[in-house]
């Protein structure tokens, strides 16, 4: 266990599974508000979150001495280290969710290679497609087998934010590369 204290703030017992987090400098005020370690086969990331309010700082550790930090939006609520495109190389997918009433769902995505870390961009829904029609937020995003799936509540016009009547909808995304270009494909969840 590593204990970790900030200005002001009270301790905080955070598990990190052997790696050393040293705090974010211009920014050490600020509480590991997420941290979670993820292993995938011989190789360990540690995902922490630090600050609060609607941007956060995001920081990616991981076992081969790559790190990786970036604002994210909202507040994280779990982090998978998967192999979505099936290439023996897992990617590190976070989730938060962001702050006001509609509570919508993000995914932060970082590919793993000898070169460091890189971002692939998640793609925003796509009010167009119909199968975001009634998509209001409230989303509950994990990944199950090589797919990451996106569940949400389906409003009618009309509906209060507080009540859908248009029931739920999964839809599942999987990963697709191609050398260094990365695509999410997006279908209804059979």
């Amino acid at each position: 266990m590593l204990l970790y204290s900030c200005s002001g703030r009270s301790t905080e017992n955070v598990e990190t599974n052997g790696f050393d987090i040293a705090p974010i400098e211009e920014r050490s005020e600020d509480a590991i508000t997420f941290s979670k370690s993820l292993r995938f086969r011989e190789d360990t990331v540690l995902v922490a979150a630090y600050g609060e309010g609607s941007i956060r700082k995001l920081r990616l550790e991981c076992s081969d001495n790559h790190r990786y930090e970036t604002d994210i939006d909202g507040e994280v609520t779990n982090a998978y280290y998967s192999d979505l495109d099936e290439n023996g190389r897992p990617e590190i997918y976070v989730i938060s969710i962001s702050a006001g009433s509609g509570s919508y769902g993000n995914v932060f995505v970082c590919d793993q290679s000898d070169d460091g870390l890189r971002e692939i961009r998640f793609p925003s829904p796509d009010m167009d497609n119909e199968l975001f029609k009634g998509y209001m937020g409230h989303d509950s995003i994990f990944i199950r087998g090589n797919r990451l799936i996106r569940h949400f509540p389906v409003y009618r016009d009309g509906d209060a934010n507080a009540s859908p009547t248009g029931g739920n909808r999964q839809l599942s995304y999987r990963l697709k590369c191609n050398g260094d270009s990365c695509a999410f494909m997006v279908t209804a969840f059979q």
